[in-house]
């Protein structure tokens, strides 16, 4: 039986509808949701501020989302395995979503999306309008 192999933009359009759909969400129910797939939460101390995250580990990519004072998803990082399609990906975004190049993100229909490049890590950062 021959299997095909899922094209690079549909793979990367799940990926962001999983970031899309913990988006405001609690931790609670991110967790419910995602209760299928190995997860880890963690707090942590920075700037003399507690903060908590989830990190779900997704085929081929991990999703994290950072949790605001209400303990609700304020911005999901997507950290992808393997960046060979990397291409693809920002084609993707550049053909499906409009490019603001005074705040060097896409406009999405929930809110921001972006690329990210710290510690030698590229990753993709979708944020609600609020979080900006």
């Amino acid at each position: 039986m021959t299997t095909l192999k899922e094209s690079p933009y549909t793979y990367f359009s799940g990926l962001l509808k999983y970031g899309k759909s913990v988006l405001n969400c609690s931790l609670e129910s991110i967790e419910e949701s995602f209760s299928t797939y190995e997860h880890c939460i963690s707090r942590y101390f920075n700037k003399s501020e507690w903060h908590t995250r989830i990190e779900i580990q997704l085929k081929n990519a991990t999703l994290t989302c950072s949790m605001d004072s209400e303990n609700k998803c304020q911005i999901a990082y997507l950290l992808l395995d393997n960046l060979s399609d990397i291409g693809h990906y920002i084609r993707y975004c550049d053909q499906t979503h409009p490019y603001n190049h005074e705040i060097d993100r896409w406009i999405t229909d929930y809110g921001y999306l972006r690329i990210s490049f710290e510690a030698e890590q590229l990753f993709f950062v979708l944020m609600p309008v609020s979080a900006t």
